[in-house]
């Protein structure tokens, strides 16, 4: 049952040109109508002319108000249609919480994969590269050399060094060095494959000293 309705001022406008006996009729009706849906009867009245062209006036913005009320307490998808006005209690909703469900498993992610890095590990003997790369000296490189027990001849140093600085330290490839000593070894490899050397005799081995005094040197080829 509706308790309330809305009575508009253009209805109190269009009763003012009317009789005391007029107007209690036309309220009847609006009441009626708007709290109870029950149609005005304006039949055997002497004034039915006047009184129903002036509810035929009101009666469609009462009508619209008592559906939406009606569609408003359907709730649901009704309510999308029309509902209550506002303030109204019947506007009034409650908000959704959202439940909790102890019975929902919860999502964990358990990420297995470990990355270990050896240079941490202790006891580990493998050479760090840095990520930066410094060229050499040419005392570093003959020190490198001589370190390696005759293995790579310190001759070669200094073409490594021209060699390896005029292009920008990089490979044929075109990739850039990063281990000076790596390219060093390549080097001498590489010397000794293509240019063999074989230790000449010095310039004093091959003069023979006359065993008697007064003789000449004799040269040897």
């Amino acid at each position: 049952m509706r308790e309330s309705f809305i009575f508009y001022r253009s209805f109190a406008e269009a009763l003012k040109g009317l009789s005391d006996s007029q107007q209690i009729r036309i309220i009847k009706a609006i009441c009626d109508f708007a709290l109870d849906g029950v149609e005005a009867d304006f039949a055997g009245c002497d004034d039915a002319p006047i009184l129903s062209a002036l509810w035929a006036l009101i009666r469609p913005q009462l009508a619209v108000n008592l559906r939406r009320w009606e569609n408003g307490c359907k709730g649901g998808p009704y309510g999308s249609q029309g509902g209550a006005p506002k303030g109204n209690q019947n506007a009034r909703k409650d908000k959704k919480q959202p439940q909790n469900n102890p019975k929902t498993t919860p999502n964990v992610n358990v990420n297995h994969n470990v990355n270990v890095n050896h240079n941490d590990i202790e006891g580990d003997s493998r050479p760090r590269r840095n990520k930066s790369f410094t060229p050499p000296s040419v005392e570093e490189v003959i020190d490198y050399a001589r370190q390696s027990g005759g293995k790579y001849d310190e001759r070669h140093a200094e073409p490594f060094l021209d060699y390896y600085s005029s292009n920008g330290w990089r490979q044929k490839g075109g990739n850039r060095i990063i281990d000076w000593q790596a390219a060093f070894r390549g080097w001498c490899r590489r010397e000794a494959t293509t240019r063999p050397t074989a230790p000449s005799p010095s310039f004093s081995s091959r003069l023979q000293v006359p065993d008697k005094p007064g003789a000449g040197f004799k040269r040897t080829i």
